[in-house]
């Protein structure tokens, strides 16, 4: 599940801020105005798409071994 905080952090990769209940709460980046609720989550929205249209990546990897291990396998 995605959280607003990574929302945030993916809409300012170099946001300092405080949070609390999914509510930006303290802003200290002067030069960026701070996103809406409504701009976070979209963000949170958008990136827990991308995160579920990926499981088959997270299966997959679950089944097959990893390269050091084919490595391994080969060289044994």
């Amino acid at each position: 599940m995605i959280t607003e905080f990574e929302a945030v952090f993916s809409l300012v990769p170099d946001a300092r801020f405080g949070m609390r209940n999914g509510v930006i709460i303290g802003w200290e980046n002067k030069d960026v105005t701070q996103p809406t609720g409504e701009e976070i989550q979209a963000e949170v929205n958008r990136l827990q798409a991308v995160y579920d249209s990926e499981e088959w990546k997270r299966k997959r990897k679950s089944e097959y071994p990893s390269i050091e291990e084919c490595v391994h396998a080969i060289l044994d």
